[in-house]
């Protein structure tokens, strides 16, 4: 364990810091066996040129999807966001993907829920690696980035000047997130991050489209499984944005993603999850049936695979 990592472990690190580490949800066991299961799917009818299984495909393997509901995360998120615990079933697992520095609410700029003292929202990971130098494998973050640090009454300039900060933060403040396989990190949506880069390792030539890295050894592949999760406010802020964007920005194959918002909980999910939801006490927030439909047809556009086909392959 790196120096000073144990802060981002206690219970106020997410309230002080933006995010928070729980340690071993996994045995190393269980971590072998799902880098083993991942590989199999990523291989599996060409699916290893996929950056990424989106919700539709996840929902397929309930061994996956009950990963959001082992005890201490969910315990974990209670205690972070309040006891009316919501999750936002954007469940999505992800392969070599490397990304730069962003926050995960950037879309719903300038939205003044964004500002709210009730806005509780988080990006939730469960990691299947370390990070290594060499490879990357973890995240980089500006502990307390998520925090408004300057606040003008003018709700635009504040979103500027906060990008402003977290641009010169990102430089000058960052820190790598000490992550080991089995451990789950959740960080404020706005919170700065950006993937741990490998180094050394020929990445400009290895890196593919949307930051997905190509030939990557099978021992070194980064798998990190997400989803959201908040509070009703939160939730439901958040579920009107990508509504929104389904309705207003040109729909191409990466509707996938989205795969989430035509969904009505709980007919359109499968059952295994609404009992695992029920048991565990957490809510499942969905856009309504009229507005689910309506992006059920703007995804129906593209062609992609998406809706309610929640046939478990298991």
């Amino acid at each position: 364990m790196t120096s000073g990592s144990a802060i981002y472990e206690q219970e106020s690190s997410f309230e002080v810091y933006g995010f928070a580490i729980v340690r071993n949800v996994l045995t190393p066991a269980e971590v072998r066996e799902y880098r083993e299961l991942f590989r199999r799917l990523f291989a599996k009818e060409g699916k290893n040129s996929w950056r990424m299984l989106p919700p539709r495909e996840v929902y397929r393997h309930r061994e996956i999807y009950a990963l959001a509901f082992k005890p201490p995360v969910v315990e974990r998120l209670r205690r972070a966001l309040g006891p009316d615990l919501f999750y936002v079933p954007t469940f999505m697992l992800h392969r070599n993907m490397f990304g730069g520095w962003h926050t995960d609410s950037g879309h719903e700029a300038p939205g003044i829920h964004l500002k709210s003292k009730d806005y509780r929202f988080a990006k939730c990971g469960l990691f299947f690696q370390s990070n290594t130098t060499a490879w990357g494998g973890s995240i980089e973050v500006v502990p307390g980035g998520h925090k408004w640090l300057i606040e003008t009454g003018n709700v635009e300039l504040d979103f500027k000047l906060k990008q402003t900060i977290n641009d010169h933060c990102s430089f000058y403040h960052k820190i790598v997130v000490d992550v080991g396989p089995g451990d789950f990190i959740f960080f404020d949506s706005r919170l700065p991050h950006a993937s741990a880069m490998p180094v050394g390792v020929g990445y400009d030539d290895l890196l593919g489209a949307y930051g997905r890295m190509a030939d990557m050894p099978e021992d070194n592949s980064k798998y990190v499984f997400y989803w959201d999760s908040g509070n009703e406010m939160s939730s439901k802020a958040f579920l009107g944005d990508a509504l929104d964007r389904c309705l207003r920005e040109k729909i191409t194959e990466e509707a996938a993603r989205f795969d989430y918002a035509s969904r009505h909980y709980p007919e359109d999910y499968p059952p295994d999850l609404a009992r695992m939801a029920e048991a565990a006490a957490v809510r499942v927030a969905s856009l309504d049936q009229e507005n689910s439909h309506r992006v059920k047809a703007r995804l129906s556009e593209t062609g992609v695979p998406h809706g309610r086909d929640v046939q478990s392959e298991n």
